[in-house]
Parts: C-alpha cells; structure tokens; sequence
C-alpha cells in the first residue's frame, strides 16, 4: 500500500479531511510523529505522517499554494545532506538540527544516560584506552566515514542503496568493522560491502571510490549534520553484542535502539533546537512548556 501512497495522496487525504481545524505538521513516518508528539500541543497542531520526506514536501508545496492552507501548514523534515548540497525546501520546511531525529538524540547530554543503561562502563574504559578517544566520537569517527561513502554516492548518482526496506536484510556492519574492538576497518571494505549489498546489477570502480572517500571533504559541518542516526544505531548495535554492551542489552537490534535514543530525548532539549524556535515563530504555543 506505501508503495502507492505519494504527495498527492497526501495533499488529497488532507484536503477531504473536514475535521481537521488545527494547524497541520507534515513528518516523515510513524517514528517522527511519535516523537514530535512529545513536544508539541496536540490541540493545536494536526501531525500528519506523510511516508517519506519526499512526500511530506510535496505535500507542504502543494497545500502551502491552496488559501485554505497557506498560512496554517508546515513540515519538519530530516536534514539529511540537503544544506551540504545546497538543496532549498519550501520556507515552511523546518529541518532538524542534526542529520536527522537520531543524531539530535546522539549529540544530546541524555545520550550519557543511554551510555549507563545499555553499556558496560568497564567495557568502555577498555575501547576508550585504547582508541585515546571517547565512545561518542569513537562511534562518530566510523559513522563519518560511511556518510562520506553516502555523500559520494549522491553526487557522483552511483544510486546505492545504504538501507534496507521493511523486512529485508539490513547491511551486515561486521563486514568493515572489527566487531571485538569497534575500529573501522578499510574503506576498500566498506565500499566492498554495501557495492555487494542489492547492488549487484551494476559495475563499479571500488579503487575510483575509494580514492573519492579519501579526497572527500564536507568544509564548514559539524560531523552531527552529515553522519546518519541509522549508521550510529547500526554500530551500537554491533558494539553491544561483544565489545560495550551489557550481558542484557547483546541482543538488541537497531529499531530497538533508535527507539530507545528518541525515548531518552527530554523535552528540556528540544527547546533548545533552533527546530523549536522555528515552530514557535509561526506560533509561540505549539511547543509544550516545560513543567
């Protein structure tokens, strides 16, 4: 049914709706509304989940042209490499402040409070020492490498595919990183790994790639802005099954830990976000007050 669900869908969806009298919020999924529902009053803001970021901007740039629409839709969007890329949205297009809504919880303090319920703090003092580098920038090293791979991918439209769709298999991490003491392996390795993943159907240079991911630089951003919460996700995931995590936490998977890096995500941060000054700029009572 997804497969057919696109911004027309959407724009039509809402337009049938007579119900709806609050101000409309276009989000990507389930997870985003399940999020920003946290955060904003729900009396007063309608949040609509649209299927994809592609769908929740068309939607926004078909309504936002309707009089009935124009002034009472936004949407909230994931980053993702837009700003590096220099891609403009609709006005009424909020980004998160980091890459995406995982990478907000990631660089927040809370994720501290993931580090002691899900990780062995003995465990971690080992990889720290010998790595010299903390566990969040240790994560961020790997992940940077991959949203390089990703970047390159973008420009030079190599159309790899990165991330699995529903019930398919995910990419197997373990393939460019050592799973017993968290250290990225090659890029020779990498590249390897996702060109075997669903990407069979096409040659590729793995040297030419590789060369681009050594020369390939992203001036001016913060690591936050380009590094993917899924890639973070997917290197916790392998890291707590040997080399951090608990005896309890070895088995969880990467929706489990998303979920749990959004679940830890206060109210407290997120009016901190230049998102949530946005929001209240189009009004000052959308966002929650904190209690």
């Amino acid at each position: 049914m997804k497969e057919y669900i696109d911004s027309d869908y959407i724009a039509n969806s809402i337009r049938q709706d007579k119900s709806i009298s609050e101000t409309i919020l276009l989000v990507e999924g389930q997870s985003d509304y399940d999020f920003y529902r946290k955060f904003l009053n729900t009396e007063l803001v309608y949040i609509q989940i649209s299927h994809g970021k592609e769908n929740a901007v068309g939607a926004l740039n078909i309504l936002a042209s309707v009089n009935e629409y124009e002034d009472r839709i936004f949407a909230v969007v994931d980053k993702d490499f837009d700003e590096i890329l220099g891609i403009q949205l609709n006005d009424r297009c909020i980004y998160t402040d980091a890459h995406d809504v995982e990478m907000m919880c990631f660089k927040a303090d809370t994720f501290n409070a993931f580090i002691d319920e899900y990780m062995s703090a003995s465990k971690i003092e080992t990889i720290e020492k010998r790595q010299g580098d903390s566990l969040r920038q240790i994560l961020l090293n790997i992940s940077e490498q991959i949203a390089h791979f990703r970047k390159i991918s973008i420009i030079n439209r190599y159309n790899l595919s990165f991330k699995a769709k529903a019930n398919d298999r995910e990419i197997n991490f373990s393939k460019f990183i050592d799973k017993d003491r968290l250290e990225y392996q090659s890029h020779l390795e990498l590249v390897r790994t996702v060109i075997r993943y669903k990407n069979q159907g096409v040659q590729y240079d793995e040297n030419l790639i590789v060369g681009q991911i050594e020369e390939s630089t992203i001036e001016g951003s913060d690591p936050y802005d380009y590094s993917n919460g899924h890639d973070i996700a997917k290197i916790i995931e392998l890291g707590l099954k040997k080399c951090i995590g608990k005896t309890t936490t070895q088995r969880c998977s990467t929706p489990e830990i998303e979920r749990a890096l959004r679940l830890s995500y206060p109210l407290s941060e997120f009016i901190k976000t230049r998102m949530a000054q946005q929001i209240r700029e189009i009004n000052g009572d959308f966002v929650k007050p904190v209690v």
